[in-house]
């Protein structure tokens, strides 16, 4: 695609060529059909999708990861208050228009908008009650997404479903917010941003983790698809 448009490109570092062939692969990959396209067209023209517009995703999974309180987590827990301390960082320094939030979680969603109401907030026009959500008061409560799947496979579509449209408008953000060294879902949100905009675009990992791109980090991210 570069050279049909006549771009100069360097030749990427020995240790990185991998991270860039994976994602000239996620890329590809990521095609859409015409009826995931067609879907994608109405709920952009519903929620008012800005063109030409700076836009920052930011990606809060709550579900059945953890409850609402966040006592109870299997994994790394982030308080809105910690996403919008990274927000504003963002917005600082980047000067975005809008904010894409990509969440199973109204309330995470309501929270922001009464934190910071003169924010210009993008987001899916989906039922989010009918994500899983934790039941129980402690650890052995938590489920996997997987294995939720496998004992209501009637939720399939919609868990489905509403993961690609979140990575479609994720890759259409100029930025991005996320647990993304723990989450392949999030890193792949980020990688496809990459391939979209056609540069390393402005990020904040909410974990500690550094991010690694080099062979052996991918090689495992690939062997798990």
């Amino acid at each position: 695609i570069n050279l049909k448009k006549e771009k100069y490109c360097l030749e990427p570092p020995e240790n990185l060529k991998l991270f860039f062939n994976y994602l000239s692969c996620i890329k590809y990959t990521f095609d859409l059909n015409k009826i995931y396209m067609d879907k994608i067209e109405k709920i952009a023209e519903e929620i008012k999708w800005p063109l030409n517009s700076k836009i920052l995703a930011v990606q809060i999974r709550r579900g059945e990861t953890c409850n609402k309180e966040g006592t109870i987590s299997d994994r790394p827990y982030f308080t809105l208050e910690q996403y919008i301390d990274k927000i504003d960082i963002m917005m600082e320094k980047n000067n975005y228009n809008y904010i894409y939030i990509s969440t199973d979680s109204n309330e995470e969603i309501d929270k922001i908008k009464n934190i910071r109401p003169k924010w210009k907030l993008l987001y899916l026009p989906i039922k989010r009650e009918d994500f899983f959500r934790l039941k129980g008061d402690s650890v052995s409560s938590l489920i996997d997404l997987e294995v939720n799947c496998s004992n209501n496979p009637d939720k399939i579509p919609f868990i489905v479903d509403t993961a690609l449209y979140d990575l479609y408008f994720i890759s259409k953000c100029q930025g991005y917010i996320s647990t993304m060294s723990i989450s392949h879902f999030s890193l792949l949100g980020w990688y496809l941003q990459i391939a979209e905009q056609e540069k390393i675009t402005p990020y904040i990992n909410m974990n500690t983790e550094p991010l690694d791109m080099t062979n052996k980090n991918l090689l495992l991210f690939i062997n798990l698809y």
